[in-house]
């Protein structure tokens, strides 16, 4: 049994009202959910209104069309940021949620256009990495984990961590192997070489010090690296990270009031003030903010996984199961699968709440298959939904397993 079945009866009218308020706000994929269960609903009991059935379909069609042009347009975001196989996915779900033929024709072309592209490291610089290590060894091996780790990185940085030279690679394939002394000593002997000119290499390397409780050293390179980058927002998470462990809320605080006009007002940046509220233990106060900033701006999926998680640590809990459901019916909606955190923390909640359905025991179920090394946890929360579905047997066992996991 699907997700969307958490949700309580209304009538159709209702339903739509709340689709109404989801589209005004730009958030399509929830809108169409919405419209979808008013539709449902319509044909199970008919509105009063004669107009619904025609009404709701056009509304359908047209969350589908905005989310589709949403689609095409972050998939041309990631084609340009290199990410091809992820653009590819969302011109394939634009495609299909559009009837539009020129928008259809457009998408077909974009597709088309991102098959044709080469692999962009075939693009970039290549070092001499690619041709022997420091102690004249074949790399080729570290250079392939090299492309594969910059993969993950924007344009500018994947451009700019190739022309490092060969320390800097050998350090951060270490740093992403969890080898963080070593790590350290490469990316220290990296950044010596690229002192010349400003660069990424004291992030990576505040990273280790960071892993390695080091912390002062990890704050001079950080607070230096947001000077020569004042819109990395790389850079203000790790020292906010690093704030944190040091338990200098008003450090954050000024921190983020200082941060340059393009990025001051962002979504981002309001998350991180309102995670040092959260950190601080201030939750009433983490919830206001949020919310204001939701009423003010937007429902922004970051911001709304953030009010969850601080509606959960209050002990609102049935808020925070309610905003988990629409993070999940969201991802499901534009076609993605939520994520794993996000999964865990609505079923958390909703066992907190009380609930103990079979589609919730079937969620932990999927949870504990893949995260085995928290079974004792998943083994506990299965035992008592089995206990209060009655199977005495099932629960008896997974109790069992819990205390010996």
């Amino acid at each position: 049994m699907g997700l969307l079945s958490f949700f309580s009866g209304a009538t159709p009218e209702n339903i739509e009202k709340k689709g109404d308020k989801f589209f005004s706000s730009q958030t399509f994929g929830p809108a169409k959910i919405e419209y979808e269960k008013a539709q449902v609903r319509h044909k199970k009991k008919a509105a009063r209104d004669h107009d619904f059935a025609g009404r709701i379909t056009e509304k359908i069609t047209n969350a589908s069309e905005a989310l589709a042009l949403k689609h095409k347009t972050k998939g041309e975001e990631l084609v340009e940021a290199n990410c091809f196989n992820d653009a590819k996915e969302l011109f394939f779900l634009a495609l299909e949620l559009t009837k539009k033929g020129e928008l259809k024709a457009e998408i077909e072309t974009l597709m088309k256009q991102t098959a044709e592209k080469n692999d962009f490291s075939e693009e970039l610089p290549q070092s001499d990495s690619d041709k022997s290590s420091l102690d004249g060894e074949p790399l080729l091996d570290d250079s392939e984990t090299f492309a594969a780790l910059c993969n993950a990185l924007s344009r500018e940085e994947q451009k700019a961590y190739y022309g490092y030279g060969e320390a800097f690679i050998k350090g951060f394939i270490e740093l992403n192997n969890g080898e963080f002394e070593s790590a350290a000593e490469s990316l220290s002997i990296a950044l010596d070489e690229n002192s010349s000119n400003k660069n990424f290499i004291p992030l990576e390397l505040a990273t280790c010090y960071l892993n390695m409780a080091e912390y002062e050293k990890a704050r001079v390179l950080l607070e230096s690296f947001l000077n020569d980058f004042p819109e990395s927002l790389k850079g203000y998470q790790l020292l906010c990270d690093l704030l944190w462990i040091l338990k200098e809320f008003d450090s954050v605080d000024q921190l983020l009031l200082s941060s340059c006009d393009e990025i001051s007002d962002s979504a981002f940046i309001n998350r991180l003030k309102g995670e040092n509220l959260f950190q601080a233990g201030k939750f009433k106060d983490a919830e206001s903010f949020y919310l204001d900033f939701i009423n003010a701006k937007e429902r922004d999926e970051s911001i709304l996984n953030s009010l969850a998680k601080t509606y959960d640590a209050a002990g609102e809990t049935d808020k925070a199961v309610e905003l988990y459901k629409e993070l999940i019916n969201t991802s499901l909606a534009c076609g993605y699968r939520p994520s794993f955190s996000l999964r865990r923390r609505f079923a958390d909640a909703s066992s907190k709440a009380g609930v103990c359905t079979s589609e919730l025991l079937d969620l932990y179920f999927g949870l504990l298959k893949e995260d085995p090394y928290n079974s004792s946890h998943y083994f506990s929360r299965i035992s008592t939904i089995y206990s209060s579905l009655g199977n005495k047997d099932e629960a008896e066992k997974f109790k069992e397993l819990a205390e010996n996991s």
